[in-house]
């Protein structure tokens, strides 16, 4: 919170606020990063799911970005290229160079950061998934970020006793109980079979088997989940 903090008197600079309406600004911010927050978590599970993995997934920049941006195209419209600048640290003379500047600096978070690095094996590049017209849903993010009901994930967290599925003596990573595991093969051959060995990184890419991927991973967590939560697999 401190960090997303640091840079708004940059991006306020001199606009003319009543102390009552920065109090107002400040909170609304205050409540729309746990809002963001809030709703990451209540959609796609508590699964300790790095922040960083589920906004490059979901296509939606980290706050302290959106606001720079925000700020910088105040400033843009009334003609102050210094403010600009000041909190972009570099220049930018219209809207397009102001979100390749944003774009480059999620591009360069996003690959110095040590978490999310299963999603970033799936989206390397920030520019080519904001144009990527995608539905992330919570079977789909479970998948993508492997933070979901499998028990690789749920060994991890001390939920389960051990990581190997149990009906296919492997261990049970996303590929496996996504793709191959024979516990759900009645409720998903039809979206394997449209699937077939294709890659997941050219699935997420071709509209008419993404359907297929999101059906299929929708399924598997509502499955797993249903199982946990009846106390099937749980740590006694």
């Amino acid at each position: 919170m401190c960090f997303e903090y640091s840079f708004l008197g940059d991006v306020l600079g001199e606009v003319s606020l009543s102390s009552f309406s920065f109090v107002v600004f400040s909170s609304s911010f205050s409540c729309l990063l746990f809002a963001n927050f809030s709703a990451f978590w209540h959609f796609f599970g508590a699964y300790r799911t790095p922040v960083e993995a589920l906004q490059v997934a979901s296509a939606v920049p980290p706050m302290h970005l959106q606001v720079k941006k925000l700020g910088a195209m105040y400033w843009l419209k009334r003609g102050n290229q210094q403010r600009v600048s000041q909190i972009l640290h570099q220049e930018a003379e219209n809207k397009s160079e102001i979100i390749s500047i944003i774009v480059n600096a999620w591009q360069e978070l996003w690959e110095e950061t040590k978490k999310g690095r299963r999603c970033f094996g799936f989206f390397p590049d920030i520019e080519e998934r904001m144009g990527m017209e995608l539905e992330i849903t919570g079977g789909l993010m479970h998948y993508l970020t492997g933070h979901g009901p499998y028990r690789q994930k749920l060994h991890q967290m001390k939920i389960v006793e051990d990581n190997m599925c149990h009906i296919c003596g492997v261990v049970a990573t996303p590929e496996h109980i996504v793709l191959r595991c024979m516990e759900t093969r009645n409720i998903v051959w039809e979206e394997r079979q449209l699937l077939g060995e294709t890659p997941v990184t050219e699935v997420l890419r071709t509209p008419e088997l993404v359907t297929a991927l999101r059906e299929l991973t929708h399924k598997v967590s509502n499955y797993y989940k249903r199982k946990y939560l009846n106390g099937v697999d749980r740590r006694v």
